[in-house]
């Protein structure tokens, strides 16, 4: 009988894992949407480092990865949003994939690394051409012409 409550233990405690992951992250979520200070995206920058390491983040760690970026282009930390949309990126075929090479692009203007905004923006223009974002690409490439 205990071995089959370990059993049953082992197979549930994954879900329940996935779960607690999946409502501690929409909190980080609504937290950050929510946010309206430096102090309070900073808290979210922690939640959503937090959600990014853990273990049991599955799908959501590219997601978390992303937010965290936000975070940190919203505090115009530059360098430190452009690592973690750089590690976004990592995660290919994400949902996450095209916003994310958007703004590494628009790090790199932030950074005045004009080249590689140039070349970064280019490059989406040409992998996403009929993108929603196309538009604020081609002004951003106007800033640094």
């Amino acid at each position: 009988m205990l071995a089959v409550a370990a059993f049953v233990v082992l197979i549930t405690s994954p879900i329940q894992l996935r779960a607690d992951f999946r409502q501690d992250y929409d909190h980080a979520y609504q937290t950050y949407k929510a946010a309206t200070t430096p102090a309070e995206i900073r808290t979210a920058a922690r939640t959503f480092q937090m959600l990014a390491d853990r273990k049991d983040a599955g799908n959501l760690k590219v997601n978390s990865l992303y937010w965290l970026a936000e975070c940190w282009y919203d505090l115009k930390e530059y360098l430190k949003a452009l690592n973690c949309f750089e590690r976004a990126l990592l995660y290919p075929m994400s949902n996450k994939e095209e916003a994310a090479r958007f703004k590494v692009a628009v790090c790199y203007a932030r950074l005045e690394w004009n080249e590689a905004a140039r070349w970064e923006l280019s490059r989406f223009l040409r992998d996403y051409p009929s993108s929603q974002l196309a538009g604020r690409v081609r002004q951003e490439l106007q800033k640094i012409k």
